[in-house]
């Protein structure tokens, strides 16, 4: 099975449509979105849209909550907070209402989707280390983890010196 993972669109339309132009070149079964559909950029009507109706997954990230209801506002920096006051009041009642009820955390065939961490995902933690990486394996039975929220792309192991996907090892993905 052929899946595409995005992540972290932040209503960037041009982005979402050249991603999209490369995942439909690539035709997979299954494409999974690990969250942040709004927030930053300009267009966060049409990329909901569009990811509503093309992903298979959609899992719920820390913008996307600011801009749903305004809990986690605070948590963003200054200029996100702007965003996703500007996001929200460019997005309708069903909009917002689809967003706040996206899940935290969701799995297909043998990998699991999560915006931030598979440990305590709405707590917005960053995994960018091997340490913080480690104690997040106890948190999914998948041999896959899929994670956005970071900016910084990465697989980890669940173990020292795995370079290549083989059969054994369990991996986690920074999208």
């Amino acid at each position: 099975m052929l899946i595409a993972v995005l992540s972290d669109i932040h209503s960037n339309l041009p982005a979402l449509e050249a991603v999209m132009t490369a995942v439909d070149r690539d035709r997979p079964d299954e494409i999974h979105c690990l969250g942040d559909v709004v927030g930053y950029g300009a267009d966060p009507e049409p990329c909901i849209d569009i990811i509503r109706r093309r992903c298979t997954t959609v899992v719920l990230g820390n913008h996307d909550l600011a801009v749903a209801d305004g809990s986690g506002m605070k948590l963003l920096p200054p200029h996100g907070r702007i965003a996703a006051e500007h996001n929200a009041s460019k997005l309708s009642a069903e909009d917002r209402h689809w967003l706040a009820n996206l899940p935290l955390t969701a799995a297909s065939a043998n990998a699991t989707f999560v915006h931030a961490s598979p440990h305590d995902p709405d707590s917005w933690t960053r995994i960018e280390s091997f340490p913080i990486a480690q104690v997040q394996f106890e948190y999914f039975d998948t041999d896959v983890c899929f994670i956005g929220h970071s900016h910084v792309p990465a697989v980890l192991a669940d173990r020292v010196g795995v370079f290549n996907v083989r059969a054994g090892y369990r991996f986690l993905i920074n999208v």
